[in-house]
């Protein structure tokens, strides 16, 4: 879980892969990590007993220091999977209450808390957490981790995560709710999607492997790129649930997350490809995320084609987190934040552009210095409006709106507008006409235009 003032990295720590060795190695290894034989012998019994007489969907083989899982029951999808932990995370007894008075929690009641939701979460994805470790901030440097690993021939799990102790005392429970589900997710695709018989579209060497070919490889890595999304997805429904405000949660949790995403896709493309920054911003939020995705496979000389990203794990999670509406959107639209343009309403943005305008043109300095800032970030909202959204408005009305942005246009320096992509109009399918009589176009000196 990234924090923006804080130095980032929750790390799923022994995500490494290694290539399958024999039954030998295996059996040498599991040996190797057994604190002694008289502890397997009661342990493989324990778990051959509750296989036998429980309903558990995953049977591990727990030595103490670490457990193998040994078999997955589990008969549902991956995304079937996170319905069922976000639905349990969302109505963890007293949840509501927590979510509203956290503040007025003790310490001790927080962590008791947050060790029954990771308890309850872990159990809806049929995983066994033993418990949350809370760590001392003075000498732990992560917001949080989780030690677990998937070696393509074996799967094994600490089976604990691991929290600072500073998100405890921030006014509200929420940034600790986000990272232990962000941890477990780690979990649960490490002990039960990647032994999952029924989960047959990911690749675990790629899925595990560090991203090494440029220098910003947080987010990249595929691992984070899902537990984020998912977490993403709890959070919004999450304050959708308990919040009153009228905002659209989905966008503004799932934003954050793209945004990093998605910048440090561009910075390592650059770096890998020698490209200009300019050069992504006629790119869909959805090329830039496949452009990320491929760059991971071929880095790792792993066969890849649109049929199989399209199809793989990956993409079943980013369909499942990510609003559908945010994919078409242009990578430089989406980074102005003018992606939300359905929580928006042409009509009203349109009117407060013409009121920028006006005072543009006002003889008042102050009021017409404000306006100098407002008019290009405006006519962006409206133009997104009017590039995604066209079809929930009157014709009449989206004609009017795009007429008075072009016209006005000459207000604006010309590297502005190109910054903007106001001039960007070929994917816009309206009719263009010059109509002077409905809309007010508005001349300037040079030295008047707009910054």
């Amino acid at each position: 879980m990234k924090d923006r003032k804080i130095q980032p990295i929750i790390k799923n720590v022994y995500r490494k892969t290694i290539k399958a060795v024999k039954k030998t190695a295996k059996l040498i290894l599991i040996a190797g990590l057994t604190f002694s034989a008289s502890a397997a012998v009661i342990s493989a019994g324990r778990e051959i007993y509750e296989e036998k007489n429980t309903e558990n969907l995953i049977v591990d083989l727990d030595f103490g220091l670490v457990s193998f899982v040994l078999k997955n029951k589990d008969s549902r999808s991956a995304i079937e999977i996170y319905q069922d932990v976000i639905k349990a995370g969302l109505n963890v007894e007293g949840l509501k209450e927590v979510y509203k008075n956290a503040g007025s929690m003790t310490i001790e009641q927080k962590k008791e808390f947050l060790s029954k939701f990771t308890k309850e979460i872990s159990e809806a994805a049929g995983i066994r957490i033993s418990k949350v470790v809370f760590e001392n901030p003075k000498n732990y440097e992560f917001l949080g981790h989780y030690i677990g690993g998937n070696l393509g021939f074996i799967a094994f799990s600490k089976n604990e995560i691991h929290i600072n102790e500073k998100i405890l005392e921030y006014s509200n429970l929420i940034r600790s709710l986000e990272v232990c589900f962000h941890e477990v997710i780690h979990a649960v695709e490490n002990i039960n999607i990647q032994t999952n018989k029924n989960v047959d579209n990911l690749n675990t060497y790629l899925h595990n492997g560090a991203l090494l070919y440029a220098d910003h490889v947080y987010f990249s890595n595929f691992y984070e790129i899902t537990t984020f999304l998912l977490t993403g997805k709890f959070k919004s429904q999450l304050k959708e649930k308990f919040s009153r405000h009228d905002l659209d949660y989905e966008y503004y949790e799932t934003d954050i997350i793209l945004s990093d995403w998605l910048s440090e896709v561009v910075k390592n493309d650059m770096q890998y490809h020698k490209q200009d920054e300019n050069y992504y911003y006629n790119f869909t939020v959805k090329q830039i995320i496949d452009l990320g995705l491929k760059n991971n496979y071929e880095y790792r000389n792993i066969k890849f084609n649109e049929e199989i990203l399209e199809n793989s794990y990956t993409y079943d999670v980013i369909n499942y987190a990510v609003p559908s509406y945010f994919l078409n959107v242009n990578y430089k639209d989406f980074q102005l934040g003018n992606a939300n343009f359905n929580s928006l309403n042409l009509q009203k943005e349109t009117q407060v552009l013409k009121v920028c305008i006006e005072s543009y043109n006002s003889k008042q300095p102050i009021t017409r210095q404000m306006a100098k800032q407002t008019i290009a970030p405006q006519m962006a909202k409206v133009m997104a409006i009017v590039r995604y959204d066209a079809e929930s408005y009157n014709g009449e009305d989206v004609k009017k709106s795009f007429d008075l942005v072009q016209n006005n246009l000459g207000l604006i320096k010309e590297s502005t507008v190109e910054f903007y992509r106001l001039n960007q109009i070929d994917d816009i399918n309206i009719k263009q006409e010059n109509n002077t009589e409905t809309n007010t176009v508005y001349s300037t000196e040079e030295e008047g235009l707009v910054y």
